[in-house]
Protein backbone atom coordinates (compact mmCIF):
# COMPACT_ATOMS: atom_id res chain seq x y z
CA UNK A 1 0.00 0.00 0.00
CA UNK A 2 2.77 2.93 0.45
CA UNK A 3 4.15 1.62 -2.72
CA UNK A 4 1.14 2.23 -4.14
CA UNK A 5 0.74 5.58 -2.32
CA UNK A 6 4.28 6.68 -3.60
CA UNK A 7 3.54 5.76 -6.84
CA UNK A 8 0.08 7.55 -6.80
CA UNK A 9 1.43 11.48 -5.60
CA UNK A 10 4.48 11.47 -7.76
CA UNK A 11 4.89 14.76 -9.71
CA UNK A 12 4.77 15.24 -13.10
CA UNK A 13 3.77 11.51 -13.87
CA UNK A 14 6.98 9.92 -13.78
CA UNK A 15 5.38 6.51 -11.98
CA UNK A 16 5.53 4.96 -16.03
CA UNK A 17 9.07 4.85 -15.68
CA UNK A 18 9.15 2.61 -12.39
CA UNK A 19 8.40 -0.85 -12.14
CA UNK A 20 7.89 -2.86 -8.59
CA UNK A 21 9.82 -5.92 -8.02
CA UNK A 22 8.59 -9.01 -6.46
CA UNK A 23 9.61 -9.84 -2.79
CA UNK A 24 11.51 -13.12 -3.81
CA UNK A 25 13.19 -11.83 -7.08
CA UNK A 26 14.31 -8.73 -4.96
CA UNK A 27 15.62 -11.25 -2.42
CA UNK A 28 17.31 -13.09 -4.91
CA UNK A 29 19.06 -9.68 -5.84
CA UNK A 30 20.05 -8.70 -2.77
CA UNK A 31 21.56 -12.13 -2.21
CA UNK A 32 23.86 -11.97 -5.11
CA UNK A 33 25.36 -9.04 -3.67
CA UNK A 34 26.06 -10.64 -0.67
CA UNK A 35 28.28 -13.47 -2.17
CA UNK A 36 30.57 -14.56 -4.04
CA UNK A 37 29.80 -15.57 -7.74
CA UNK A 38 31.57 -18.69 -8.40
CA UNK A 39 31.06 -20.78 -4.60
CA UNK A 40 28.38 -19.23 -3.31
CA UNK A 41 29.62 -18.24 0.17
CA UNK A 42 29.81 -14.97 1.15
CA UNK A 43 32.19 -12.77 -0.07
CA UNK A 44 35.05 -10.87 1.65
CA UNK A 45 33.14 -7.78 2.66
CA UNK A 46 30.21 -9.37 4.15
CA UNK A 47 31.95 -11.86 5.67
CA UNK A 48 33.60 -9.18 7.44
CA UNK A 49 30.41 -7.43 8.18
CA UNK A 50 29.13 -10.88 10.09
CA UNK A 51 32.06 -11.16 11.74
CA UNK A 52 31.49 -7.52 13.56
CA UNK A 53 28.05 -8.36 13.84
CA UNK A 54 29.15 -11.46 15.87
CA UNK A 55 31.68 -10.29 17.87
CA UNK A 56 28.92 -7.58 19.17
CA UNK A 57 26.72 -10.39 20.44
CA UNK A 58 29.74 -12.29 21.79
CA UNK A 59 30.59 -9.62 23.87
CA UNK A 60 26.92 -8.69 25.01
CA UNK A 61 26.70 -12.68 26.29
CA UNK A 62 29.73 -13.40 27.39
CA UNK A 63 30.76 -16.14 24.73
CA UNK A 64 33.25 -16.80 22.47
CA UNK A 65 33.64 -16.52 18.42
CA UNK A 66 36.36 -18.83 16.13
CA UNK A 67 37.69 -17.60 12.95
CA UNK A 68 39.54 -19.78 10.75
CA UNK A 69 41.30 -18.56 7.47
CA UNK A 70 41.91 -21.59 5.16
CA UNK A 71 44.09 -21.52 2.25
CA UNK A 72 44.39 -23.56 -0.46
CA UNK A 73 47.97 -25.20 -0.54
CA UNK A 74 49.48 -24.73 -3.92
CA UNK A 75 46.84 -23.77 -5.89
CA UNK A 76 48.75 -21.96 -8.26
CA UNK A 77 50.08 -25.06 -9.73
CA UNK A 78 46.50 -26.54 -10.66
CA UNK A 79 45.61 -23.34 -12.34
CA UNK A 80 48.79 -23.61 -14.30
CA UNK A 81 48.92 -27.69 -14.88
CA UNK A 82 45.46 -28.52 -14.85
CA UNK A 83 43.90 -24.50 -16.37
CA UNK A 84 41.79 -21.96 -14.58
CA UNK A 85 38.25 -23.60 -15.29
CA UNK A 86 39.53 -26.55 -13.56
CA UNK A 87 40.49 -24.71 -10.95
CA UNK A 88 37.74 -22.90 -10.57
CA UNK A 89 36.37 -26.20 -10.46
CA UNK A 90 38.11 -27.34 -7.28
CA UNK A 91 37.07 -23.76 -5.43
CA UNK A 92 33.87 -24.31 -5.90
CA UNK A 93 34.24 -27.83 -4.31
CA UNK A 94 36.19 -27.11 -1.75
CA UNK A 95 33.09 -24.26 -1.00
CA UNK A 96 30.56 -27.05 -0.99
CA UNK A 97 32.74 -29.13 1.49
CA UNK A 98 33.21 -26.87 3.84
CA UNK A 99 29.31 -25.30 3.68
CA UNK A 100 28.39 -29.20 4.44
CA UNK A 101 30.99 -29.55 7.05
CA UNK A 102 29.63 -26.70 9.49
CA UNK A 103 26.85 -26.28 11.03
CA UNK A 104 23.80 -24.57 10.33
CA UNK A 105 24.98 -21.36 12.85
CA UNK A 106 28.39 -20.99 11.24
CA UNK A 107 29.31 -18.75 8.71
CA UNK A 108 31.09 -19.72 5.93
CA UNK A 109 33.05 -16.97 2.69
CA UNK A 110 35.65 -16.32 0.22
CA UNK A 111 37.90 -14.31 1.65
CA UNK A 112 40.14 -13.56 -1.83
CA UNK A 113 41.63 -15.76 -4.02
CA UNK A 114 41.87 -19.49 -3.29
CA UNK A 115 41.75 -18.13 0.71
CA UNK A 116 37.78 -19.22 2.69
CA UNK A 117 37.02 -18.10 6.51
CA UNK A 118 34.72 -19.83 8.66
CA UNK A 119 32.97 -17.93 11.65
CA UNK A 120 32.15 -20.14 13.96
CA UNK A 121 29.56 -18.33 16.88
CA UNK A 122 29.82 -19.83 21.00
CA UNK A 123 33.46 -22.34 19.82
CA UNK A 124 35.73 -22.64 21.49
CA UNK A 125 39.41 -23.39 20.72
CA UNK A 126 39.21 -26.79 21.13
CA UNK A 127 35.59 -27.16 19.14
CA UNK A 128 37.53 -24.89 16.40
CA UNK A 129 40.39 -27.21 15.92
CA UNK A 130 38.33 -29.96 15.81
CA UNK A 131 36.40 -28.28 13.17
CA UNK A 132 39.76 -27.30 11.26
CA UNK A 133 40.99 -31.26 11.24
CA UNK A 134 38.17 -32.30 9.97
CA UNK A 135 37.81 -30.17 7.40
CA UNK A 136 41.44 -30.73 6.47
CA UNK A 137 40.93 -34.40 6.32
CA UNK A 138 38.24 -34.41 4.29
CA UNK A 139 39.65 -32.28 1.60
CA UNK A 140 42.65 -34.06 1.09
CA UNK A 141 40.75 -37.11 0.88
CA UNK A 142 38.25 -35.38 -1.45
CA UNK A 143 41.65 -34.71 -3.87
CA UNK A 144 43.34 -37.85 -4.11
CA UNK A 145 43.34 -39.36 -7.94
CA UNK A 146 43.90 -36.61 -10.49
CA UNK A 147 44.43 -33.39 -8.75
CA UNK A 148 46.01 -33.71 -5.10
CA UNK A 149 45.47 -30.68 -3.09
CA UNK A 150 45.32 -29.87 1.02
CA UNK A 151 44.44 -26.47 3.36
CA UNK A 152 46.47 -24.56 5.70
CA UNK A 153 44.47 -23.22 8.66
CA UNK A 154 44.75 -20.56 11.05
CA UNK A 155 42.93 -20.16 14.21
CA UNK A 156 41.97 -17.67 15.86
CA UNK A 157 39.39 -16.61 19.24
CA UNK A 158 37.63 -14.00 20.74
CA UNK A 159 37.98 -13.08 23.08
CA UNK A 160 41.46 -14.55 23.92
CA UNK A 161 43.34 -13.40 21.05
CA UNK A 162 41.82 -10.52 19.94
CA UNK A 163 38.24 -8.38 20.26
CA UNK A 164 38.23 -6.63 17.81
CA UNK A 165 37.79 -7.62 13.61
CA UNK A 166 40.69 -6.07 12.60
CA UNK A 167 42.81 -7.91 15.16
CA UNK A 168 41.59 -11.26 14.84
CA UNK A 169 41.93 -11.20 10.86
CA UNK A 170 45.63 -10.22 11.65
CA UNK A 171 46.20 -13.21 14.35
CA UNK A 172 44.38 -15.67 12.33
CA UNK A 173 46.10 -14.99 8.84
CA UNK A 174 49.69 -15.11 11.23
CA UNK A 175 48.93 -18.68 12.43
CA UNK A 176 47.51 -19.61 8.62
CA UNK A 177 51.26 -18.23 7.54
CA UNK A 178 52.94 -19.67 10.24
CA UNK A 179 51.08 -23.17 9.04
CA UNK A 180 52.40 -22.90 5.58
CA UNK A 181 56.01 -21.87 6.78
CA UNK A 182 55.71 -25.05 8.89
CA UNK A 183 55.02 -27.38 5.45
CA UNK A 184 51.24 -26.83 4.72
CA UNK A 185 48.74 -29.39 5.03
CA UNK A 186 48.43 -28.44 9.29
CA UNK A 187 45.72 -26.33 11.72
CA UNK A 188 48.05 -23.64 13.42
CA UNK A 189 46.62 -21.81 16.28
CA UNK A 190 47.26 -18.28 16.94
CA UNK A 191 47.97 -17.99 20.74
CA UNK A 192 50.81 -20.95 19.77
CA UNK A 193 52.43 -18.10 17.88
CA UNK A 194 51.71 -15.33 20.90
CA UNK A 195 52.84 -17.76 23.13
CA UNK A 196 56.30 -18.30 21.19
CA UNK A 197 56.99 -14.43 20.29
CA UNK A 198 56.59 -13.80 24.14
CA UNK A 199 59.01 -16.31 24.70
CA UNK A 200 61.44 -14.60 22.73
CA UNK A 201 61.07 -11.26 24.06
Amino acid sequence: MAALDWQTNIVDNKAEELSLIESGKLETMLERTLVDGLTGLYDHDTLLKLLEKEIERARRYSETISLLLLDLDDFKQINDEFGHHKGDDVLAKVADIIREGLRAMDIAGRYGGEEFAAILPETDVTAAVQSAERLREVIEAQFRQDIRLTISVGITCFPCDGDEVDVLVKTADEALYQAKAEGKNRVVLARDIMTVKAEHD
